[in-house]
């Protein structure tokens, strides 16, 4: 906890931001794990986050309050000080206290710390968005794609960006608009079926195994009925809504003044959010060129 001299983890949850924001701002920037850090300085910021528990070392006692609290299945995700050879992917749902205790146990020796969230379903995404910030342009760029796909699709470049804004905050305008065509989007879109295909096959590799792989290639997309798949992707790419870009407006404008000044310096960050329904803007984390992915 905060108060102890070895610190085995840190929660972040609104009923508690401001108790311990400051020994845990510090102890993330020493220790470099700063996913983590631009998570809590997000929040801290009034942004909407979701709750997020980074274990330090083995602590069942906190995995028993909080399993209790967010409910179950929860979410794993990681950080790391320093990128390891094979990074695990995380961003899958774990469904038994037996596969948490597994799984970041599998971590800790991988020599990651486990992050652990409430599940949030990719497929209830209705945007997702990566935002291209300077801590001293007024210009900004936003990467967009549509219902069905998510934050991990930009990040890794397994899907083109559907949509490309540009705004200038100086003069509150629309600089550029760029559309994905009907043929593009139609092969993101079967990417994107194959990677949910494989993506829930990992999810129950993990729930079995209580291990995390490096790749979803291990996993073959063949299945007989595609269509189920098929239906969860529209066939079409809807356009990010004027309120919806007003409001992440606010967002970007909250992170390029209070936030990237609590992250290592850079000449650039990349704010990753999606949009859900009845929940509005959720950010995942914000990095940068001193954080590999």
């Amino acid at each position: 906890m905060m108060g102890e001299s070895k610190k085995k983890y840190i929660l972040i949850e609104k009923s508690s931001i401001k108790r311990n924001y400051k020994l845990q701002e510090k102890y993330l920037s020493e220790e470099k794990l700063l996913k983590t850090l631009s998570i809590l300085s997000s929040a801290h910021n009034f942004i909407n986050v979701p709750s997020t528990l980074l274990l330090l070392e083995k602590c069942n006692n906190i995995l028993t309050d909080v399993m209790s609290r967010w409910g179950m299945p929860l979410m794993i995700r990681l950080d790391y000080k320093t990128l390891p050879m094979k990074k695990p992917l995380g961003g899958i749902p774990l469904y038994s206290k037996e596969m948490i205790i597994k799984v970041c146990d599998f971590l800790f020796k991988e020599k990651c710390c486990p992050m652990l969230q409430p599940n949030i379903e990719r497929l209830d995404d209705e945007y997702s968005v990566g935002v291209l910030i300077k801590p001293y342009d007024s210009e900004f760029l936003i990467e967009v794609v549509g219902e069905g796909f998510d934050a991990s699709d930009l990040r890794s470049g397994a899907s083109n960006p559907h949509e490309i804004i540009k705004c200038d905050f100086s003069m509150n305008s629309l600089v550029k608009k760029d559309i994905i065509s009907k043929n593009e989007y139609d092969e993101a879109r079967k990417n994107r079926i194959d990677k949910i295909i494989r993506l829930e096959k990992y999810t129950n590799h993990a729930n079995k195994e209580g291990e995390l792989l490096s790749s979803l290639n291990y996993f073959k997309t063949k299945l007989p009925n595609i269509l189920e798949y098929e239906m969860k992707i529209p066939k079409r790419y809807k356009e990010l809504p004027e309120e919806y870009l007003k409001k992440l407006k606010t967002i970007i404008s909250n992170i390029q003044k209070n936030v990237a000044n609590t992250l290592p310096f850079s000449s650039e960050f990349i704010a990753s959010l999606s949009y859900i329904k009845q929940r509005g803007w959720i950010l995942w984390d914000i990095y940068s060129q001193w954080y590999s992915r």
